[in-house]
């Protein structure tokens, strides 16, 4: 029972294990990368390390899948051999995960952002790594690397011992072990998907603050490279975009942008209005009565575009909310098998409406009638400075802490969820 014992209590060491290796990293990083943090207090800096545990505990789940079976390899025969086969698996994982952290530690200062499988794309062409990455970056590459690897296997020493004795027969073993790879691997792939909520973990997650840097400290840098080569695997390039000759084309491209840009024609009453969206997901024309002949279900929006403008030439840029929030608010086109919000290091490069309505001291706020954790749509409108960002799984804020000046919006409860009216929520006067 002893050996029973010490398995059980190493998986559990496990993702101990790993999560101080995790953090091992943020120290490395945060050292490395300081003026990255100008802006973020220290206290701002130290939260990282709490809002980071569920994404670490995710990947430590998912990193601690084959050191268990070594571990349960060992319970069933119990040598010095069979615990090193245990060790070597989680060395090579070590080293792994020593190298990703390593390679983003260099690359953030000239990317700023976490490291993802375009360095495959550099690897491609290793002339072109030898030109432009100079010898110091090569060094501290090898130098955090080795920190890292150095201190996992002291940790491992410390936290791991052989135990070399069995006293279960062969006919209690490989059931008992059985028992202990259902109970534990059914643990860790709960863990890996962030428990048993319908939408699994995704990246935001761990993000806390709206400085960038403070958020990439706080996401695991295993997850986000595995999660960007599982994006980049899975995406086809070309596929969808069908061949059309440049003539046309241009044709084409020279319509939309041939209009006249001075004219005369108003639609709003004033140059300074409130401007709320409200996005609405799956509504096909044929249920709309306005555009369907006044056969639809949609009486109120039928009264609505009474008193404003249709668009009855309009089409949806893609078939998901992740897409469609960036092309609403960033005007990015939708494109095949590529999420934009699902890759910060390039949705933080495109601009946002709100960041530009913030030159005239616009406020913004974002309500998600779902779980922003959906193709990371938290992170997105994060990322682009919304002041206030949520979703119906959490209480509303004091809006009128956030904004003091104003008059907070009313907010009323109902059995279905909240509901939110910006009627009374005024807003400051641009400057001239």
């Amino acid at each position: 029972m002893a050996l029973l014992k010490s398995t059980v209590l190493n998986l559990i060491k496990l993702l101990v294990f790993w999560i101080i290796l995790f953090d091992i990293q943020r120290i490395l990083f945060s050292y490395h990368n300081w003026d990255k943090f100008s802006l973020i207090s220290w206290s701002d800096w130290s939260f990282a390390f709490g809002y980071s545990l569920r994404l670490d505990l995710a990947t430590a789940a998912m990193l601690s899948i084959l050191p268990m079976v070594g571990l349960l390899i060992h319970f069933l025969r119990p040598t010095k051999r069979s615990f090193l086969f245990f060790k070597i698996f989680l060395l090579i994982e070590v080293v792994l995960c020593a190298m990703i952290s390593g390679g983003e530690i260099n690359a953030y200062p000239e990317w700023n952002h976490k490291l993802t499988t375009r360095v495959f794309t550099h690897l491609l062409n290793p002339d072109e790594v030898v030109r432009t990455a100079d010898y110091g970056m090569t060094i501290r590459f090898v130098i955090f690397a080795l920190i890292e690897i150095v201190l996992a296997v002291f940790i491992l020493r410390k936290l791991f011992k052989t135990e070399t004795k069995n006293e279960l027969k062969w006919q209690l073993r490989i059931p008992v072990s059985l028992a202990v790879f259902a109970v534990f691997g059914g643990f860790f792939v709960l863990l890996a998907r962030g428990g048993t909520q319908q939408i699994p973990i995704n990246i935001d997650a761990a993000y806390y603050s709206k400085e960038y840097a403070a958020n990439d400290l706080s996401v695991n840098s295993v997850y986000y490279f595995v999660k960007s080569f599982m994006l980049y695997n899975r995406s086809e390039k070309g596929v969808g975009f069908p061949l059309i000759e440049e003539k046309k084309a241009k044709q084409q491209l020279a319509d939309f942008f041939d209009y006249p840009k001075n004219h005369s024609n108003y639609v709003l009453t004033t140059d300074r209005p409130n401007i709320v969206f409200i996005i609405l997901e799956s509504w096909t024309s044929n249920a709309v009565g306005v555009l369907n002949n006044g056969i639809g279900a949609t009486p109120y929006f039928d009264k609505l575009s009474e008193k404003g403008l249709l668009f009855t030439n309009i089409y949806a840029s893609g078939s998901t909310s992740e897409v469609g929030n960036a092309s609403i608010f960033s005007g990015y086109p939708a494109l095949p098998e590529v999420f934009l919000s699902m890759q910060p290091d390039k949705h933080r490069k495109i601009p946002s409406l709100n960041q530009e309505l913030k030159k005239w001291n616009y406020t913004s706020h974002y309500l998600f009638s779902g779980d922003l954790k959906y193709g990371n749509i938290g992170g997105f409108f994060m990322d682009h400075g919304f002041d206030v960002v949520e979703d119906d799984t959490g209480n509303l804020p004091p809006l009128t802490g956030i904004f003091p000046d104003y008059p907070a919006p009313i907010i009323t409860a109902t059995p279905q969820g909240r509901r939110l009216s910006l009627a009374r929520w005024g807003m400051p006067t641009p400057p001239q």
